[in-house]
Order: C-alpha cells, then sequence, then structure tokens
C-alpha cells in the first residue's frame, strides 16, 4: 500500500466510488473529506467529476467547502486535482446554470453549440507523461461544458468541435477534462504521477 494519503471532496456529486477504486487499484491510502479536520495527513486532494455545475456549488457554499478550497489553494501545500466539472469549478463562471463558480483561475466555462456532448476516447496534446513516445495521449472524456483553450494555464490541447483546454495548471492545482479513472492504463499512470 502506497503510504501517500488522498483525499476525495464529497460535495454531493462526482464519481467518488469510481475514483475510490482507481486509487484504491494504484495502492493509495484514500479518504473521503467533508471539511475541514479530515484534511489532516492528505497530500493531494481530488475533485471528482460528473454532475451539475449549479447543485455542485449549491452543495459547496452550503457546506462552505468553498472556503476551505480557497484556504488550501492560497496556502498551496496541499496539491488539487479537478477532474471534469471537479476542474470547471475553479473558473469564475459556467454558462452550465449560469452559475459563478470558484473565481481561482479566470474565465468562462462555455457550452458547446447546438447541445453537443463530446463523449467518448479523443486524443490530449500534452508533453506531460514524456515517457509515452508521442505528444499525443487518448483519453475519456464525458462532457458538454468546456473551457475555451489559452497558452497560459494550459497543459493539455484537445480539439472536437472547439479547441478547448484539456489539462490545466496554476500553482498545485491541476485540472483535467477528461476522466483519468476512466482512461484505462494512461488514465492511472497519468493520476500516479500527478500524486503527491
Amino acid at each position: 500500500m502506497n503510504k501517500k494519503l488522498v483525499g476525495i471532496l464529497d460535495y454531493g456529486t462526482g464519481n467518488i466510488l469510481s475514483l475510490l477504486n482507481c486509487l484504491q487499484l494504484l495502492g493509495f491510502n484514500t479518504k473521503i473529506i467533508k471539511k475541514e479536520i479530515d484534511l489532516e495527513g492528505v497530500s493531494t486532494l481530488i475533485l471528482p467529476g460528473v454532475g451539475s455545475m449549479n447543485f455542485a456549488m449549491q452543495n459547496i457554499k452550503k457546506n462552505n467547502l468553498d472556503i476551505l478550497i480557497h484556504k488550501i489553494f492560497i496556502r498551496n501545500k496541499i496539491r488539487i486535482i479537478g477532474i471534469c466539472l471537479g476542474m470547471q469549478l475553479f473558473y469564475e463562471f459556467s454558462e452550465e446554470g449560469n452559475t459563478p463558480c470558484l473565481g481561482l483561475i479566470k474565465g468562462k466555462v462555455k457550452k458547446f453549440p447546438n447541445n453537443f456532448c463530446h463523449i467518448g476516447w479523443n486524443l490530449v496534446q500534452t508533453e506531460l507523461l514524456d515517457d509515452i513516445e508521442n505528444n499525443y495521449k487518448n483519453f475519456y472524456f464525458n462532457h458538454s461544458f468546456y473551457v475555451p483553450y489559452k497558452k497560459n494555464n494550459s497543459m493539455g490541447i484537445t480539439s472536437n468541435i472547439k479547441k478547448f483546454s484539456s489539462i490545466v495548471v496554476k500553482d498545485s492545482f491541476f485540472g483535467l477534462q477528461f476522466h483519468p479513472e476512466k482512461s484505462q492504463l494512461i488514465g492511472r499512470k497519468l493520476l500516479s504521477e500527478l500524486i503527491v
């Protein structure tokens, strides 16, 4: 068993079970986080994906998790990995439900045109996982909203209808628009390398 303790933030939505199974398969100790005291010993905190932005933000604010996330982000002592919806939460605003988000990264989450939903495997152009031969890696996506590509924070780019940021980085935060826990070996490899 890996001695690193990974926390999964429970904000009433998100694919917690699938993520737990993946982390346990990788040998990490895991812990569900519902309040600040639960963070003791945690070196990496994951905000899981799946769910609606409006419902997620309501639960986050109701349980004061927005204050907790801001504290973690500012102190920069715990790595945060946001998956899909978890990544989008860090922006200022989402067109999904016209929802103000956490505002830790400048920008707006936008809706794909014509009610398009990006589901399935797609290429991510990234320099992460350098030991994999080319710079295009295949990951599993499931989303109807996206973050427009901006060079300053993006470490991964994907195209489907629109060009968008599929990996974003700011300080100790890593956002993944795809689902590494559903991306088989390459997804598990990326999670292993991002967890500190």
